[in-house]
Order: C-alpha cells, then sequence, then structure tokens
C-alpha cells in the first residue's frame, strides 16, 4: 500500500503531521508512506526510516517539472491532506496526483478534488490537530476516537537526530559543564506571540535571582539575535555564578533539535519548538495568545506541559504577567 500525505510549508504543523506515521504503520505495517513537503519544512523528516520518500513540491521552474512528473509516476493508493480549510496548492496537487483513493477537505465553492471529504476547520474547532488528523485517517480504518481523553497519551511526533548533532550538542554542554539545564526560548512567528525584550529580561533577571543551581541555555531565531544579545548582556550575574545563564548561538533544526532532547524543560512562545520538544516527551511551559480556539488545536504533547495565556480573550503573549510563568516554572520544580 502507497500512501501520499501532503503538508505544506508551516514546520509546527508538519511536525504534529508525523504522529499520522504511527497511526498508520500499527494499522498497515508494510504502508510505504511519502511525505509532499515544502522547501521550507522538508527538514523535519530527514533521517526518518518510516518514510518511503520526501517529494519537495518547489515552484522553481527547474525543479517543478521533475516533481510533478515523479508525482504522477507513483500511483498511490492513497493521497492525504489533513488541512480542514482550502488549499489552492492542495487542490492543484489532488487534481493533479493519480491515487485510487484522495482525502481531503471540499470546499463549498470550489471543484471538489477529493474523493473523500473530511470536516471543516468550523467543525473541528474544539479538537486538537491530532484528532483533525484522525478525521483524515478515519477511510483507512484508522481511529484513535476512544484515546483522546487524555491528549498526551496519544502518539508523539517522530523527528530523528543525527550523530553528527548529537556529538555537536554534546561537546557544547561538555565544555561549558553543563549537566543539566532549562531552555529559554525568546522567539516566535510574529511579535504579538511573544514577550518583548523587556519583558523576557525581567523575568529571567527574576528566574536567577531566586535559583540558584539550576543551569540555563538561551535560544532565538536568527531574526532575533539582537535581542539575544541585549539579554545577555542585562542580565544580572556574578562572576561566581557566570555558568548559569549561556547563550546557544542560533543553529540549524537538527542541532536544535538535538538541544531539546537533552533539556530539562523547555519554557517557549508556542511555536514549533513545543512540538518538537513533545517528539522527546520533554516538559514544556508555553506562553500563548488567548484565543481559546488555538490553545485546544495546538495543546502540548508532552507529558508534562503547561500552558500560560493572558487572562482576557484575544489578548496576547505580551499581556502575560511575569509573575504567572514564575510561578509556573516553581511549580515544575517542585514536581521535579
Amino acid at each position: 500500500m502507497k500512501i501520499a500525505i501532503i503538508q505544506l510549508r508551516r514546520i509546527g504543523d508538519l511536525i504534529i503531521v508525523t504522529t499520522a506515521i504511527k497511526m498508520i504503520k500499527q494499522k498497515f505495517p508494510n504502508a510505504k508512506i511519502y511525505f509532499i513537503v515544502s522547501p521550507s519544512n522538508y527538514f523535519v523528516l530527514n533521517n526518518n526510516p518510516e518514510i518511503e520518500d520526501i517529494l519537495i513540491f518547489d515552484k522553481n521552474p527547474l525543479k517543478l517539472l521533475p516533481f510533478l512528473i515523479k508525482l504522477k509516476s507513483l500511483n498511490f493508493d492513497f493521497y492525504i491532506d489533513v488541512k480542514d480549510h482550502y488549499s489552492t496548492e492542495s487542490n492543484i496537487l489532488a487534481f493533479l496526483v493519480n491515487a485510487k483513493t484522495k482525502i481531503g477537505f471540499n470546499s463549498d465553492t470550489h471543484k471538489h478534488n477529493f474523493d473523500i471529504g473530511i470536516p471543516s476547520a468550523e467543525q473541528n474547532i474544539n479538537l486538537h490537530f491530532i484528532q483533525r488528523i484522525n478525521n483524515a485517517l478515519k477511510p483507512l480504518g484508522i481511529d484513535f476516537s476512544n484515546d483522546f481523553q487524555n491528549i498526551q497519551n496519544l502518539p508523539k511526533p517522530l523527528i530523528y537526530l543525527t550523530v553528527h548533532s548529537h556529538t555537536f550538542v554534546n561537546n557544547f554542554l561538555t565544555n561549558n559543564k553543563i549537566k543539566q539545564f532549562c531552555l529559554i526560548n525568546i522567539s516566535a512567528s510574529s511579535p504579538s506571540r511573544t514577550w518583548s525584550k523587556t519583558k523576557w529580561l525581567n523575568f529571567i533577571n527574576q528566574l536567577l535571582a531566586s535559583t540558584a543551581e539550576q543551569q540555563f541555555l538561551l535560544i532565538s531565531s536568527p531574526q532575533d539575535i539582537d535581542i539575544a544579545n541585549e539579554i545577555m548582556d542585562n542580565i544580572n550575574l556574578n562572576q561566581i555564578n557566570s555558568n548559569l545563564f549561556i547563550h546557544f548561538s542560533p543553529s540549524p533544526f537538527e542541532i536544535i533539535c538535538a538541544l531539546i532532547s537533552r533539556a530539562n524543560l523547555l519554557i517557549s512562545p508556542d511555536t514549533s519548538l513545543i512540538h518538537i520538544a513533545a517528539a522527546f516527551d520533554i516538559p514544556v511551559i508555553a506562553l500563548t495568545n488567548n484565543i481559546p480556539w488555538n490553545i485546544t488545536k495546538f495543546e502540548p504533547l508532552s507529558t508534562y506541559s503547561n500552558i500560560i495565556f493572558p487572562k482576557n480573550i484575544n489578548e496576547i503573549v505580551e499581556n502575560i504577567e511575569i509573575e504567572q510563568v514564575l510561578e509556573a516554572y516553581n511549580n515544575f520544580k517542585n514536581k521535579a
């Protein structure tokens, strides 16, 4: 059986969609699973032995034609798009692909290119992303509905690390005499999804003032490197505890994954890093906007998770009080 799953662009979404691999393999151990992805997210699937092939949908004319030729030649049994909203690109590919059964969202206002439709985002408003993925797998006889009472017991995302990434992180930790650490990520996909520099700095200084032994690593996206450097320049450290807080420079995806896999806690805005942590069942404290459907859809899959959001509906992360996150950290420390 040959199954194609499409998930373009978004890194975090693709990480969660990898949970479908385990769902499929439990039902069809010999299934050959193909992923159709983008140049911006394909690396999530690197080194995954459960995947037959990764097909990268690149609009570069020199790469598009070979992609389409290969797509047409594979003759899938199932072509699956787990998105519960309309996508022009996915519908075009659904029209072009050869598959016995095509599963995805059929819009009322566009041509139906899927043989079996799945519920819309409006119908799924109270469902986790994994439950929405399960809706797209039900036509294959795969149903995890009975397991949804506890989201954290559902299949975790699948990320495979290279020897190089393990070695790089091990060397960094050894050279800096780090054994256990809490990882703090200050970056998100937009300013509305994270704290300001001032708030991060105040939080970190209060955290360090109340912690004598825990080591912390600070990470950010390349775009936020100046903010990270300013935080490092202004945190309150003395000569005695100067190794309590260390900056880990922006690094490739596989290195960040290896680093997260070694942390004892991740504090971060609700980004793809939260889903990476779930792949290794690392505890998380996630800062998110107070948008109820979004909180439900992307609830962290780590066994231990604490979601922090502002008090009022539709307020953004900046409105989260520092005391809320300090309390969440202390609660985790007391349970550890």
